[in-house]
């Protein structure tokens, strides 16, 4: 059932999401067209607003289906989602997979469009499509490769955490003590998460004993360290210079409050849904 449901949601949203994602691309490359133009202030201004529509994609695709999820849960058409012979978990899970699926193909998307924006405003001064992968290279061997796949192997799971977190906040505004609050319940409680996790980000920042060493280019770059977070960090505040080594506990921060929320989140569908 999970399989059909992840399916259906494909198939109920995946043009809508299509459409949306071909829309910014359209835009955003014909702002960066725009911006190629030789006219100091509208070029700089189109090459600037192309920018912030491409890399604003996977943020508008997200926003789309937080409403698609709220409207097919908690609307209307939250009575035939219900009516479904499967628990209120294995629908949650589906429509996370299926949000999942959409902001990694979406973020991939606006990377390969954010380097051709980059390439194309570099045309004017002469530049070849070799010297941006040239460039690219170089920040390549600039970083260790375990390191640089540990960092994606992070984003990719942050970008899971933020869906579960959404989703999460949404079925946890629902519940039927918060229904006379509508759809501020859950904007509300998107503004409480951010308040909680930039807290919590610092306390494990400061807690966790193992951070990054930015020792810069002639020490190595970055490196793993273990041992005190804290006094580095007050030490740099006081002295009013860079930080050294920066706390790596917050990278925790995405898992735990993820598997708190969806916890959370399916217990109130199954036991305090209110529907409006």
């Amino acid at each position: 059932m999970y399989a059909t449901l992840v399916g259906q949601e494909f198939r109920s949203h995946g043009r809508a999401c299509a459409v949306i994602t071909g829309l910014d691309l359209l835009t955003g490359l014909l702002l960066t067209g725009l911006g190629m133009l030789p006219v100091p202030v509208l070029g700089e201004l189109c090459a600037r607003l192309g920018l912030l529509v491409l890399g604003a994609l996977p943020v508008i695709v997200l926003v789309y289906l937080a409403v698609v999820y709220w409207q097919t849960m908690y609307g209307q058409r939250g009575y035939f989602t219900f009516s479904l012979p499967v628990r209120g978990r294995v629908v949650f899970w589906a429509k996370v997979t299926h949000g999942s699926c959409w902001l990694l193909m979406s973020s991939a998307v606006m990377i390969i469009a954010l380097a051709l924006h980059v390439w194309l405003l570099s045309i004017p001064e002469g530049k070849r499509l070799g010297d941006l992968v040239d460039v690219l290279r170089g920040y390549y061997d600039a970083i260790d490769a375990r390191f640089l796949w540990a960092m994606v192997a992070l984003a990719l799971v942050s970008a899971l955490c933020i869906v579960i977190e959404c989703a999460g906040v949404m079925s946890v505004g629902a519940r039927s003590r918060w229904a006379h609050l509508g759809i501020g319940a859950p904007i509300i409680g998107l503004v409480l998460l951010e308040v909680v996790s930039q807290a919590l980000s610092l306390v494990l920042m400061l807690v966790v004993p193992v951070g990054l060493r930015l020792d810069g280019p002639e020490g190595g770059g970055m490196r793993l360290v273990v041992g005190d977070m804290a006094t580095p960090l007050l030490d740099a505040i006081r002295g009013g210079t860079d930080p050294t080594t920066v706390g790596f506990g917050s990278a925790l921060l995405g898992p735990l409050l993820a598997t708190v929320l969806a916890i959370w989140a399916v217990n109130s569908i199954e036991h305090h849904t209110s529907l409006r």
